[in-house]
């Protein structure tokens, strides 16, 4: 069973590097009683489909639960469902809120939880694979071929 409980959310959180920590936002403790009853409805081993009921019923208070626990609760649900359910996490994540639209609050909040990740965790990779120097190196590149194929065109091009 998935802990969301203010607490349990904040020491996860402690594990995260400060960038991924900043764009999930703060824990309060007054939400801990929406997480007990959403995680209350679908009990200790659940199947994907106990787990999207329970979300279903319980749309307006995840949509306050804060971005830390949704994002917690999103990684606890994608270890349990793949590889073989990954359907269900689609459906959770769904910008039109999954089949016949029964998340229609839920779904698109999830899916901009994880476009924040991403931007943030992009920005990590990007800097990984190349630095400052690097860049600028291949910008140079890119403009002494450019001029080089203008001169053998007769010109700018223009």
């Amino acid at each position: 069973m998935i802990d969301l409980r203010e607490n349990a959310v904040q020491s996860w959180l402690r594990l995260l590097p400060d960038d991924l920590r900043s764009v999930l936002g703060e824990v309060t403790p007054d939400q801990d009683g929406n997480a007990a009853a959403l995680v209350g409805d679908f009990g200790d081993d659940p199947a994907p489909d106990d787990v999207l009921a329970a979300v279903e019923k319980h749309q307006d208070s995840i949509l306050s639960l804060g971005r830390a626990r949704r994002v917690r609760f999103l990684a606890w649900f994608a270890r349990r469902t793949y590889p073989h359910s990954t359907g269900a996490f689609e459906i959770l994540t769904d910008e039109d809120g999954g089949e016949d639209g029964v998340l229609g609050k839920a779904g698109p909040v999830f899916a901009e939880d994880i476009r924040a990740i991403v931007a943030v965790l992009g920005i990590r990779a990007a800097r990984q694979i190349a630095d400052v120097e690097t860049i600028e190196m291949i910008a140079g590149a890119g403009f002494e071929v450019t001029s080089e194929m203008e001169m053998r065109q007769g010109g700018s091009g223009r």
